[in-house]
């Protein structure tokens, strides 16, 4: 039965007119401005270039929204901070209006249908209206958090349980508002508008719990097995970098993975080319992109910004790169092919191959399962980096892969493994690596690299510990 609080009229063209006799100082039920919000929140999922019959890991893979898709994004820090105090203070101020009312507790603590007297039933009556008033329009609010998501370009924040979470508690609301206002719907607005005065959400992790990792790598580097590189190291010009350098004439210098400490922030780079892509002989050597970042003083989000400026001076690239300081972390994904950069969240696990993030080889797929189920069970140091190369060591193929085939019809099932051996092509996986960094700041950087151009003859074996 409708509750006889609200009193509803036809909406035509626009126009209407929904208010109930003794409120006459708020509108209680804004049909017509809850449709056209929902639409716009709507409108903003639908510039996720997502195809028809999406699945929640369409959402989290991070398709990229059509409208950010060839824009940089917007530098909104300062006003999430102040979204987030506004939306502390909206909550803390919905909470008082009613715990300062003796009416509101009688109905907290009521398992069954309260008894209201004739003198609280109007009271009551206006409490209960504005409560579901105030709260619905915190959940349209609300709303703003993925419309920020798309600006930024952190789309991979946009899950399936974020979206429908935030759709259905606009829905619930303005439904049980409408139809079925009443007294046992308290506890729930008590409990939720509680919670949100305490909290607000973060993806930020520079400080992770006592016996905990702030990053964990696992890479591996695929190159013509000829290649002179040499092993990971303490770099001579700047000893504060570690990492493997590139030897090849013209290149020198340049690397495909290192990590550095300087200043208490630690910054880590991984180089990746993307397969099929056209090349250039003329192009830039992509190594230097990741000795710049790691040996600079730009963060990663300068030097991201920077890079796209000048990205299309070398051949198709992915590079990742992370920052870490006692207080968050920051993990940004630039690339040439599109030319951008996003930011990837926190306190997860993220996968990076030979193809743009928003279309993942099999492999890498299935690497970042591997990867997670790994993880999971970090309790001994020793035990987690042998399962980690062991993994990077495997052999087994992800085929079929549409889009390796895309990329490479002639190569793509040889590809198709974490670890690759194409010895008649004189190509593959010639160095394994795993960087731990732990929650004191303490790195372990283990690798295990060729040291001639057989794949078949002995490996080399680094282990570097630093107090970064």
């Amino acid at each position: 039965m409708e509750s006889a609080l609200f009193k509803t009229l036809d909406v035509g063209r626009g126009s209407f007119n929904i208010v109930d006799a003794r409120t006459t100082s708020s509108v209680v039920v804004m049909q017509a401005t809850f449709f056209r919000l929902i639409v716009i929140f709507m409108e903003c999922l639908s510039q996720m270039d997502i195809k028809p019959g999406f699945s929640l890991e369409a959402l989290t893979i991070g398709k990229r929204p059509r409208f950010m898709k060839s824009r940089q994004p917007y530098k909104l820090k300062l006003v999430i901070i102040v979204y987030n105090a506004l939306q502390v203070y909206y909550n803390y101020w919905v909470l008082k209006q009613s715990i300062v009312e003796p009416i509101f507790w009688k109905y907290l603590f009521s398992f069954g249908c309260a008894q209201i007297t004739p003198s609280e039933q109007q009271f009551y009556e206006i409490l209960i209206c504005r409560g579901f008033w105030n709260m619905t329009m915190n959940k349209v609010i609300d709303l703003l958090d993925t419309v920020f998501f798309v600006l930024c370009k952190k789309e991979n924040n946009i899950t399936f349980l974020h979206v429908q979470h935030h759709v259905f508690s606009v829905a619930i609301l303005w439904i049980c508002g409408k139809y079925f206002t009443g007294q046992e719907f308290t506890a729930t607005f008590f409990c939720n508008t509680t919670v949100h005065v305490f909290t607000q959400p973060s993806t930020a992790n520079g400080n992770p719990k006592a016996g905990g990792y702030k990053l964990i790598i696992a890479s591996n580097r695929d190159e013509f097995y000829s290649r002179p590189a040499s092993a990971a190291k303490e770099w001579r010009d700047n000893p504060f970098v570690y990492g493997g350098q590139d030897l090849e004439e013209g290149r020198e210098g340049g690397t495909w993975l290192a990590i550095s400490a300087k200043g208490g922030v630690i910054k880590f780079g991984a180089l990746l080319n993307l397969t099929g892509e056209v090349t250039h002989k003329n192009a830039r050597g992509r190594g230097s992109l990741v000795s710049e970042y790691v040996s600079g003083i730009c963060t990663n989000e300068e030097y991201c910004q920077n890079l796209v400026n000048t990205s299309e001076l070398y051949n198709s690239f992915n590079l990742v790169t992370i920052e870490l300081n006692d207080k968050e972390a920051r993990t940004i994904h630039c690339s040439n092919k599109p030319i951008g950069y996003q930011y990837f969240p926190n306190d997860t696990a993220l996968a990076f191959g030979n193809s743009p993030p928003e279309t993942p080889l099999q492999k890498v797929i299935g690497g970042k399962l591997k990867f997670l189920e790994i993880i999971q069970h970090q309790e001994d140091k020793d035990v987690l980096v042998n399962n980690l190369m062991e993994m990077l060591s495997c052999r087994d193929k992800y085929w079929p892969d549409d889009e390796l085939k895309r990329r490479a019809p002639k190569w793509g099932e040889c590809l198709s493994s974490i670890c690759v051996k194409m010895q008649v092509a004189g190509y593959g996986t010639r160095t394994h690596s795993v960087v731990l960094v732990d929650w004191q700041n303490r790195m372990d950087f283990y690798e295990t690299t060729m040291v001639t151009s057989e794949p078949d003859d002995p490996w080399k074996k680094t282990h570097i510990y630093r107090q970064l």
